[in-house]
């Protein structure tokens, strides 16, 4: 996702009010110095520029620079969601005077929150041209990043408010010269402010549906979905003899929000006649499919046993009422992220209810007037 930030402008920095002011500053140096025999010295900047890229192209803000760009200390460069990136590099404007030589330059950052904190990082801003302007004696030059070599400030960040911080430093040699030399706000640094929103954590089930099949094909039931699929929980699913069969699988709607990842799903389900009693028996969901409609930096998913996985829930009863208890779990891997996740009724699991006959020709009800393939209308159990 691309993402605009305040007030575009070209891609390159024009030449300022500074940049003449720093000439004819040089100049009277070097006019003064030549009538007593000397020459013009030193080195420095004289603009620097933070340059910013969100996915439009490179923006750039002045940082000493006086030019028609956004001015970057105090700006608000505002809001950006977990799946967007805001690039950082650098651009200095440098002169030196023989015998000086300017050999490198950077661009110093770091990101906090509340009250100043952390240790700052380099990007390094190399060498990109030699410029005209400058004093007899004297060379302009610019030593610039805004390519390859930009770095993400927003990685790792959660959600909330933060300062981007920056510095310039450069490094010379010659006898006499300044080394290192800043850029620095006086010492205060360059600070503009933005926003870390909208970045959806975790994992976990979103809709639950069982799969039975009493032989007329697929019916979906909603366990925690809200289709236009009849209810599981607290239905009767109707009669069957000893020589029909309901086979069980099952659906569910999962959501990945990095740096979780859904890894496996299952359904596991139970029958016990008067009174809850007997262990569970899971039937695995496999991996369906990628679904849309996630939120930025996540990935909703389909998992999904409706073929011949399913099994025969049927086997083995005798004549009498039953109930069918189910649950829904799945497993996941990420730091932070819940393992195992559930849909189980807030822990009363899902329960409808049947009889198996003795004999006879018993129509069952499973089916009737309803749909094989499940509709997905908007949920009242949504991910983030």
């Amino acid at each position: 996702m691309n993402h605009s930030l305040p007030t575009p402008t070209g891609s390159l920095a024009p030449k300022s009010t500074n940049s003449l002011i720093k000439s004819f500053a040089i100049s009277f140096a070097f006019l003064a110095l030549s009538i007593t025999g000397a020459s013009a010295q030193g080195n420095g900047f004289f603009e620097s520029y933070v340059v910013l890229d969100a996915g439009s192209g490179n923006q750039f803000y002045d940082a000493t620079a006086t030019t028609a760009n956004p001015d970057f200390h105090n700006a608000n460069l505002g809001a950006f969601n977990c799946v967007e990136t805001l690039l950082l590099g650098g651009q200095g404007k440098a002169f030196k005077c023989s015998p000086c030589d300017v050999t490198g330059t950077r661009i110093f950052w770091r990101v906090w929150s509340v009250a100043p904190s952390g240790s700052f990082t380099q990007v390094n801003m190399p060498f990109a041209s030699n410029d005209p302007g400058a004093a007899p004696g004297c060379q302009d030059q610019t030593w610039q990043e805004a390519g390859a070599g930009k770095v993400n400030v927003l990685a790792g960040l959660i959600p909330g408010n933060y300062t981007l911080e920056v510095y310039f430093e450069g490094n010379a040699t010659g006898s006499g010269c300044p080394n290192p030399f800043y850029h620095s706000n006086s010492g205060s640094n360059y600070q503009a402010t933005f926003e870390v929103s909208g970045c959806a954590q975790g994992n976990g089930f979103f809709e639950s549906s069982v799969v039975l099949d009493a032989g007329s094909g697929n019916q979906f039931y909603d366990a925690t979905a809200t289709t236009a699929n009849p209810d599981f929980h607290n239905a009767n699913l109707g009669a069957f003899n000893c020589t029909e069969t309901l086979l069980l699988g099952g659906q569910g709607k999962a959501f990945k929000c990095s740096p979780c990842d859904v890894t496996g799903t299952r359904i596991f389900w139970r029958v016990w006649s008067v009174a809850p009693s007997g262990s569970f028996t899971q039937v695995n969901m496999p991996f369906a499919s990628n679904d849309p409609g996630a939120a930025p930096g996540c990935q909703d998913q389909t998992w999904q046993e409706a073929g011949a996985g399913k099994v025969n829930v049927l086997a083995g009863l005798i004549p009498g009422n039953y109930t069918l208890e189910v649950y829904f779990e799945g497993n996941a891997t990420g730091s932070g992220c819940p393992n195992p996740f559930y849909h189980s009724n807030s822990g009363s699991n899902y329960q409808a209810t049947f009889e198996v006959s003795a004999s006879g020709n018993v129509v069952t009800n499973i089916n009737t007037g309803k749909s094989s393939v499940p509709s997905k209308p908007p949920s009242t159990m949504r991910r983030p």
